[in-house]
This record gives C-alpha cells, structure tokens and sequence, in this order.
C-alpha cells in the first residue's frame, strides 16, 4: 500500500523582508497616511539600502516614522507603489 500523505504546516514569517528603507522630504507625507498609493522621486529624500526594482521597501516620514510599505522602482517617476499601511504586512 502506498503510505499515507503528510500534510506539512506552512507558516509565515514574523518579519518581512524588507530590501531597503525610502525616507520622504519634511512636510510630504501627509498624502501617504491618507492612503495615497504612489510617491513620485521628488518627494523622496534619500533611499538607504541597495533595494532592486520590485523590491519590498518602508516609506518613513523625515523624522522616522513608518508610513507605509510597498515596492520600489528606480527607473520610473513612482518610485514606491504602496501596498500596507501596516507595518506588520508581508507581501505575498
């Protein structure tokens, strides 16, 4: 008789990987905490990490604050399209 199947438990990760962190100018990240999905490059004060197109990034306000996640593109005039708000979110 062929044995029986196992059935193994997926779990997800506590923390997601995050590939770099976006930090936005003083007074530009008012649109983010009402949801707005795009920041374009000329709100962004500087990129930390190495983050590849398509990668998983934190948006924090100019004092540190997390904002958002979403992925970042550095070939495009959005540079990070968001996805959670939630900093306990990970990208499936």
């Amino acid at each position: 008789p062929a044995p029986p199947h196992r059935k193994t438990a997926v779990t997800a990760t506590a923390e997601p990987t995050v590939a770099g962190t976006v930090t936005l100018k003083p007074k530009r990240a008012q649109p983010f905490f009402g949801r707005h999905p795009w920041v374009f490059a000329g709100a962004i004060d500087k990129v930390t990490g190495d983050p590849a197109d398509g990668a998983v990034v934190d948006l924090r306000s100019s004092a540190g604050n997390f904002v958002a996640r979403g992925l970042f593109n550095s070939k495009s005039k959005i540079r990070v399209r968001l996805y959670s708000w939630d900093e306990a979110d990970a990208f499936d």
